[in-house]
């Protein structure tokens, strides 16, 4: 192994003994900076994409609900629309509501069954104001958070593993 005639692979040199040159050593650390290698460039060139729009049909539906709420309240405060379609409108939210629930809990979506519930507690609460004359003021809470607490209560039996991904 130590044949002269072969050449090392490996030299070992020693490291240089720093000088007491004071002129290295009075000198501020931005001008030794400024004498080193001049910084590369990234190798890695991130590009965004441009952010796409996307619909949710969910939203867009509850959007649409809601402007036809809207109209409904204001034909309804004109008498435009006849009385039974006037006292009973809001079994349609609760129809839609446990379509929504039911939907949600099948496709294991915890957020869905969360506002399904919510929603189906608002429309019971609007049925009992308009077809049995039941004050909304005295329902609507209560209702619309028992039903929330049932909704929760379903996503923890039924959607156990799923998180909320917020």
């Amino acid at each position: 192994m130590d044949d002269p005639q072969q050449p090392a692979d490996f030299e070992y040199t020693p490291p240089l003994e720093p000088e007491e040159d004071e002129s290295v050593a009075e000198a501020d650390p931005v001008e030794l900076a400024d004498l080193s290698e001049e910084p590369q460039a990234p190798l890695v060139t991130v590009r965004r994409r441009r952010p796409t729009l996307r619909l949710n049909l969910v939203p867009l539906v509850f959007a649409a609900l809601l402007v036809l709420f809207a109209a409904v309240l204001l034909a309804g405060g004109q008498l435009v629309i006849p009385i039974e379609v006037a006292l009973w409108w809001p079994l349609a939210g609760v129809l839609f509501a446990v379509l929504w629930l039911l939907a949600a809990l099948v496709r294991g979506h915890p957020r869905g069954v969360i506002g399904g519930a919510g929603l189906l507690g608002f429309a019971v609460s609007v049925l009992l104001g308009t077809a049995y004359q039941v004050p909304p003021a005295t329902t609507l809470a209560g209702i619309t958070f028992i039903a929330l607490g049932a909704g929760v209560l379903l996503r923890a039996l039924f959607l156990r593993p799923t998180p909320i991904r917020t």
